[in-house]
């Protein structure tokens, strides 16, 4: 019932959670709360940029819904789709559903999501679902991630068939030009071309068996369209810059940090 993604930035967890939100609507007739930092942009920029071209690429929903003109509220049949910013109270107040998404966690008014949350205690079928880029330790989604069953993704590595995962514990190296990705068991070069390859065999493992929520974590490292170069400048420049260096954890590795020197 209880779903945490602690992720770098730009790693389709949004559009994941919209496919969570269309088919829920359309199969379970479900009414779906989908929370989000602000109403003003983020509401409305959801409505534009993510909910209208998915109607746009798919006659099935563009059939389905009936309503679609009001941001915060979209009818389908006798199924509704609630768009709220987090830090209305009286928003987010009357709206039994039994999804809730609650999308980029971190930026949320905190003390409003255990509210958003209760919105679905009344229905026998919930679930919901809490993604976020995290920022401090044992904050927001690194805090729920914790409390959760930490789930990893491992893979075979393609040259020593050993179970492994991708993470920044290797040092980078100064060759920007020569990035690569190595395997941490085996030290021999990933091909970042054939990623898709070596990952599609990869399953989530979990460190705690006995918890309550299911919760995963992924990094850019993973990713198809972030060159391993890319993830090397970011953390060169996090050695001589502390904007640089939370922004280096926070979107690239999709990890907490308190950058020296800024904790009170």
């Amino acid at each position: 019932e209880m779903n945490v993604g602690q992720k770098s930035a730009q790693m389709g967890y949004t559009e994941t959670a919209l496919n969570i939100t269309f088919y829920s609507i359309d199969v379970k007739r479900m009414d779906v709360l989908y929370v989000l930092p602000a109403k003003t942009p983020d509401a409305s920029d959801f409505s534009a940029a993510r909910f209208d071209p998915a109607l746009e690429a798919s006659p099935h929903l563009t059939n389905l819904f009936s309503d679609v003109k009001n941001i915060g509220h979209k009818r389908a049949g006798t199924s509704n789709l609630y768009v709220r910013g987090s830090r209305s109270r009286s928003g987010l107040k009357s709206i039994p559903t039994g999804l809730i998404l609650l999308d980029e966690v971190d930026e949320m008014t905190q003390a409003n999501i255990p509210l958003a949350m209760e919105r679905a205690a009344g229905q026998i079928e919930k679930m919901v679902w809490a993604i976020s880029t995290p920022t401090l330790p044992e904050f927001g989604i690194n805090a729920m991630y914790l409390a959760s069953s930490q789930e990893r993704y491992m893979f075979k590595c393609p040259k020593c068939s050993r179970i492994t995962e991708l993470t920044s514990d290797e040092p980078f190296s100064s060759d920007i030009k020569n990035s690569h990705i190595i395997c941490k068991e085996c030290k021999n070069v990933l091909e970042h071309e054939t990623k898709p390859d070596w990952l599609q065999s990869g399953t989530w493992i979990e460190s705690h068996k006995q918890r309550d929520s299911r919760g995963f974590y992924i990094n850019q490292l993973y990713s198809s369209t972030v060159k391993p170069y890319e993830i090397a400048q970011s953390y060169l420049k996090a050695q001589y810059d502390p904007s640089e260096d939370q922004e280096f954890h926070n979107s690239k590795m999709g990890v907490p940090r308190v950058v020296e020197g800024a904790r009170v």
